[in-house]
């Protein structure tokens, strides 16, 4: 159980970066579309927003520094394509990696 809380106590450690905005999408379908906002965002208004291409440490465990991301995040902004959703539905995607499947 200390190691549950250990872990998740981590996540909340007041010296990671903090984000306007925590942008969520699928890597198949919305990356070209989250470069592009996420660039735009930050740009246009400054914004810090998190997107994993450029936010996430190379060699460090991608859960632990994605939920830690998201804990020091202002704003959630999932980007849902209709391309996104349909894959749903297709009757393999349960078998299709794309980050947390």
């Amino acid at each position: 159980m200390e190691d549950v809380f250990a872990y998740h106590s981590q996540l909340l450690l007041p010296e990671h970066d903090t984000y306007a905005m925590f942008l969520s999408y699928r890597q198949y379908s919305d990356m070209k579309l989250a470069r592009r906002l996420a660039f735009s965002l930050q740009r246009n208004s400054d914004l810090s927003v998190f997107r994993d291409e450029d936010c996430l440490p190379i060699g460090r465990p991608f859960d632990f520094e994605f939920l830690k991301a998201l804990c020091h995040s202002e704003v959630y902004v999932p980007l849902l394509s209709a391309q996104a959703i349909a894959r749903f539905s297709e009757p393999d995607a349960h078998e299709q990696m794309d980050n947390f499947d």
